[in-house]
């Protein structure tokens, strides 16, 4: 889906001082369901912070996790079809990233720190 944002301020800080008037944006927008909030709690992710392995457990099925940093780009994509995942983040830079795990209920976003 695309949406349109009207009138809307916002400022970056960046590394390299450099200023633009026209700067792409990536919003995520979660879908407002009560599944979602109902699967955020079923669905587990160990340990956070890490520094490599992170492990995931959920009530459903996992379909599908995107690890995804923070300027929208996914950077790990795996399929699966348990109650249990494990993704190695070891060659991911630190940082906070996030991840978007589809179960067979529905998907939820989670933040993942790396150190």
């Amino acid at each position: 889906d695309a949406y349109y944002i009207d009138d809307m301020e916002w400022y970056v800080i960046s590394d390299d001082d450099c200023f633009s008037s026209l700067t792409a944006l990536t919003i995520f927008v979660e879908p407002c369901l009560s599944i979602s909030e109902q699967i955020s709690s079923d669905i587990q992710l160990f340990p956070n912070p890490t520094s490599g392995v992170i492990n995931f457990t959920a009530s459903s099925k996992i379909k599908n996790i995107e690890i995804i940093d923070f300027q929208g780009k996914i950077v790990i994509r795996k399929t699966f079809n348990s109650l249990n995942a494990e993704i190695d983040l070891e060659m991911l830079q630190k940082g906070i990233y996030f991840c978007n795990i589809i179960t067979s209920k529905g998907s939820v976003y989670k933040k993942i720190i790396i150190q």
